[in-house]
């Protein structure tokens, strides 16, 4: 995965059942991060933004993270109906905030994930 101002972080195929993929931005001091995962099938939207949610409180970064969602809502991500949840968080004494979406597609489920550091 290639993007402009971005280098990749991460890939893997999940045994054949999922796809997942992160960038980084830039630069020595960038904040910035986009993760896309899918799985085969239709998974229920709600529910697997909830697991997307508890993976995110489980990692070692943001154990101490005050990682704060805010409730589920129903949206769009690019014109296509998705389940939603905005967070906040601070990594390393700065601020971030960020939004997951999970959305079907392609006989797939979708969670897309964006996050940036807020410059106050």
């Amino acid at each position: 995965m290639s993007l402009v101002g971005y280098n990749s972080n991460n890939e893997e195929d999940v045994d054949g059942s999922g796809y997942y993929a992160s960038v980084e931005k830039d630069g020595f001091d960038s904040n910035g991060l986009i993760s896309i995962s899918w799985v085969n099938g239709n998974l229920e939207l709600r529910e697997y933004l909830k697991l997307y949610q508890d993976a995110l409180r489980n990692t070692i970064i943001c154990k101490n993270s005050n990682l704060n969602f805010e409730p589920i809502a129903a949206t769009e991500f690019n014109f296509i109906n998705s389940k939603a949840s905005k967070f906040n968080a601070s990594f390393l004494g700065i601020k971030h905030q960020g939004i997951l979406h999970t959305f079907h597609g392609k006989n797939k489920t979708f969670a897309i994930l964006k996050q940036e550091g807020i410059s106050k």
